[in-house]
């Protein structure tokens, strides 16, 4: 437990830090590591859990789809989308460590937050994010070549991209976008209710 209470003596204090001590130096699995993640968001209620859920079951099968292809997650402003992608984005990071990731946002502020998220997400689970591992783009800057190391693209609400952005990524084989509305054939589409 990484949590410590108002009413903690030294005595549960530091027994909690010698507990946690002998796990210092063992690595999380992919399994645990996402545990721990559901624990860092709000609590759902769904038809199967009407108490809550971490993610709803919509969100857990986004992010545990293959990641090869093209994928499209719709659903209403504030339906999880981005935290499902930035669940994504970990989740491809912890499945292969040699991913190279193109995060691709309407806007530089949102790019920042998508990374704020990661960071804090790797951090509450106890793992290193290799940040160079990452690349945040929101506008395709004149002579602009998509590195050949990335590995996948994941574009956060797509339609609020420039058009030329788009058509820019999307012949790519790995890309991984959220929005709310379907337009594009050929590709996985999860929606969020």
């Amino acid at each position: 437990s990484r949590l410590l209470f108002k009413d903690e003596n030294s005595h549960t204090i530091l027994n909690k830090l010698q507990t946690l001590g002998t796990y210092q130096e063992t690595a999380f699995s992919k399994l645990k590591t996402l545990g721990a993640l559901s624990a860092h968001t709000l609590l759902l209620p769904t038809v199967k859990e009407p108490f809550g859920s971490f993610l709803s079951d919509e969100q857990y099968d986004f992010i545990a789809a293959p990641s090869a292809g093209h994928s499209l997650l719709i659903g209403d402003f504030g339906s999880g989308k981005t935290t499902a992608l930035t669940r994504k984005a970990l989740s491809i990071l912890l499945d292969d460590t040699l991913s190279r990731l193109l995060i691709v946002t309407p806007t530089l502020l949102a790019g920042e937050i998508i990374r704020n998220k990661l960071i804090s997400l790797a951090d509450f689970a106890a793992i290193e994010l290799d940040l160079s591992r990452l690349e945040f783009l929101s506008t395709v800057p004149s002579g602009y070549d998509l590195p050949s190391t990335i590995n996948h693209i994941l574009c956060d609400d797509y339609e609020r991209l420039y058009p030329d952005v788009l058509a820019y990524l999307q012949p790519y084989p790995n890309l991984i976008l959220t929005g709310s509305v379907s337009t594009a054939e050929n590709q996985n589409v999860y929606p969020l209710h």
